[in-house]
């Protein structure tokens, strides 16, 4: 499976402010958990956003690893991956979402809100 979206880090406070720091879903002694793959931090939540360009889940994985972080079972990891790219169909760019622990699938996407409000996106009445 492909996608051409993926979620960057969102910070609640400031709206406004973009970023290019693309998320993926790590598991953190079992719990799920948002991490920058520039950053390597961790995010609370993120915004849906267009790439482009298709990405799979080896595209994740190999900037996964590159980011320097541990993978001790790349089986799972690459599970857990496919799982999120696929869970990302079913929301729309600009979206804000939030990774929860499942017991059946181990994560699931929740979308916070809708595209938070851009600046100047509110009409003046003339």
């Amino acid at each position: 499976m492909t996608t051409k979206k993926l979620l960057v880090a969102f910070d609640p406070q400031k709206p406004e402010k973009r970023s290019s720091d693309f998320l993926t879903v790590v598991l953190e002694q079992q719990e799920p958990k948002l991490m920058g793959l520039k950053s390597k931090k961790m995010s609370a939540c993120g915004m849906m956003v267009y790439l482009g360009k298709e990405i799979t889940a080896n595209d994740l994985f190999a900037k996964l690893v590159d980011s320097g972080r541990k993978v001790e079972n790349i089986q799972k990891t690459l599970n857990v991956l496919q799982a999120y790219i696929q869970m990302l169909q079913d929301f729309r760019i600009g979206n804000i979402l939030v990774v929860q622990a499942d017991a059946a699938s181990g994560f699931k996407l929740l979308k916070l809100a809708d595209a938070p409000p851009s600046p100047g996106s509110a009409r003046r009445l003339p």
